[in-house]
Order: structure tokens, then sequence, then C-alpha cells
């Protein structure tokens, strides 16, 4: 069995400043995320399939101020409802 790891600040702040946030991440197709699915967009909300649902028919959503993130950029052929 192994001990507890310390939680390593420098590396996380590092990991989170230096990628997509995960919203951006998965609007732009990141096959890190190929799992989670956008199916309804508007201008103003977000909704997509989680990894880890722990709920049935339970679904992620997001504000539509995701779309502030300079990093969110759409690829081609993504397909959400509008």
């Amino acid at each position: 069995m192994t001990g507890k790891v310390p939680f390593d600040v420098a590396a996380y702040h590092e990991r989170v400043q230096g990628n997509p946030c995960f919203i951006c991440a998965i609007v732009a197709g990141d096959p890190a995320y190929d799992v989670e699915k956008v199916f309804y967009e508007d201008e103003r909300h977000l909704a997509f399939l989680a990894r880890y649902a722990t709920l049935p028919g339970a679904t992620p959503t997001c504000a539509g101020t995701w779309r502030r993130c300079r990093r969110a950029v759409r690829t081609s052929g993504s397909s959400t409802t509008r």
C-alpha cells in the first residue's frame, strides 16, 4: 500500500494556466475529451455528456461565459443542436 501523495500546487498551476480548460477542450474536439459530447448549444448555454456520469440522465451544463476563454476554438465537423 502506498502512502498519501502531497498535492503539487506548482504542477497544477502550470497545467491549468498552460492548457485549455476542460470546457474549451471539449468544444475544440480535443482527443483527450473524445468521450464527452456536446449535444446542445445556443448563445447562452452548452450541455454535454460527461465521461463519468454519476446519475442516469444527469447532464453537465455550462453558462455561455465559457465563450470568453480565448482558447475556445471549434474544429470543423463538430455538430451540435441549435
